[in-house]
């Protein structure tokens, strides 16, 4: 019996590394074999040889393509986009990620040729896919190998639904204006919308470390440009005085900025900390991010984050 313990934590130590995805893959068809877990055997599968049904292949394969459809003797040049599925290996798909530009050509059934280009992202997505779909049967694996779907819907269609569903509510929330009181400008609004964005993938992908450092990122521009625009000055933190994050989440506490003096003391002493793990350093010598830090601070980070858009 392979020792499943070991296999979770290799996989689970080497899951962010694309050159140990084929292994990690090949870890995963130890464990359901283990378990007899053949439907998770059969994605496996068809992940390393490649699918051949479309009806069994995952949402995350399918990918954009610009089409350059060349000129003949009776049909003119024509340029366009389309989605499908990419079915090859993900060996193919790994490969293609290498490149900044992939490119085949194909011909119609009238012999016009047609050249297609994929972007290196279209296939770092369908490997991020690939990550998610190990983690979730991971963490299956950890709460019940019993209790696994059979028909292998681990990957939950709704998580990824919602997802963008609030992504886009966010980018029309800001199309809206929601947040024009602390944006000054297109860069700005861009720059932000891209940081929140970031944020959303990171919740989706369950990647509590970059959360927590895009929450802190969030939370400190809108509370800087919250006291700026209204004379708020910052105020001492520790006796020191200057014009730091630590600084102005004490002037929000010392105001009781939207009436919610108690969660910005919450992003003092947790959040705030928490958002220096972008320092190797600092996160070595400290305590990890784990699931329930993240359950306690993200309810924390939406209240203030809902009042600024509401302010």
């Amino acid at each position: 019996m392979s020792n499943i313990p070991d296999l979770i934590k290799s996989i689970k130590n080497t899951i962010n590394r694309k050159d140990q995805l084929i292994k990690n893959l090949q870890k995963v068809i130890e464990i359901a074999e283990n378990y007899e877990h053949d439907n998770a055997i059969n994605w496996v599968s068809w992940e390393l040889n490649g699918y051949d049904d479309k009806e069994s292949i995952p949402h995350y394969r399918k990918i954009n393509i610009f089409v350059h459809k060349h000129s003949s003797p009776f049909i003119a040049e024509r340029k366009y986009e389309k989605t499908e599925y990419f079915l090859k290996s993900i060996k193919e798909v790994i490969e293609n990620s290498k490149k900044y530009l992939s490119t085949y050509n194909t011909t119609n059934i009238w012999g016009t040729p047609k050249t297609h280009y994929i972007k290196k992202s279209e296939f770092l997505e369908i490997i991020e896919g690939v990550k998610r779909k190990i983690k979730e049967y991971i963490s299956k694996i950890l709460k019940d190998p019993d209790d696994i779907e059979a028909d292998f819907s681990f990957i939950v269609e709704q998580s990824y639904q919602e997802y963008q569903t609030k992504l886009r509510q966010e980018k029309f929330d800001l199309l809206l204006g929601k947040l024009d009181l602390y944006l000054k400008d297109k860069k700005e609004k861009e720059t932000f919308s891209k940081n929140l964005s970031t944020l959303l993938k990171f919740e989706y992908d369950r990647n509590y470390k970059f959360c927590m450092i895009l929450m802190g990122a969030i939370l400190e521009f809108l509370l800087v440009r919250y006291c700026r625009n209204n004379n708020i000055p910052s105020e001492p933190y520790n006796n020191r005085k200057g014009d730091t994050f630590a600084n102005y989440i004490e002037a929000a506490i010392k105001n009781d900025i939207f009436g919610e003096k108690m969660r910005w003391v919450i992003v003092q002493s947790h959040l705030r900390d928490f958002r220096n793990y972008i320092h190797i350093l600092k996160e070595i010598r400290s305590i990890e991010i784990d699931e329930k830090w993240y359950e306690t601070i993200k309810p924390v980070f939406e209240v203030l984050y809902n009042k600024f858009k509401a302010s």
